[in-house]
């Protein structure tokens, strides 16, 4: 049997999501974000807080990790599978 590492996705929920036409970020548990302009962002799917500043907030996700950058950083609501992070956002990216 082989052993499968963790950032393969498994093909069998691909195909699923394919053929039913669901949304990957559900099947798969990927991350979605959503910004509203550079003052507020939602995060689904998260794994956890790594760090966070005032101008630095990295969040871990599937596969690694979600830096948010800017001025003024807040979280203002932290849920199991939601963080809502406002402020001046300056720059937002993946990090494996």
């Amino acid at each position: 049997m082989k052993k499968r590492n963790n950032t393969e996705k498994p093909k069998w929920k691909e195909i699923l999501s394919d053929i039913f036409e669901l949304p990957e970020d559900i099947i798969l548990n990927l991350p979605r974000l959503t910004l509203i302009g550079n003052r507020q962002l939602l995060l689904e799917n998260h794994r956890g807080i790594i760090e966070y500043t005032g101008e630095k907030i990295r969040v871990g996700v599937r596969g690694g990790e979600i830096v948010i950058q800017g001025k003024q950083l807040q979280i203002f609501r932290l849920m199991v599978e939601e963080i809502y992070v406002g402020g001046i956002i300056e720059k937002v990216y993946f990090e494996e």
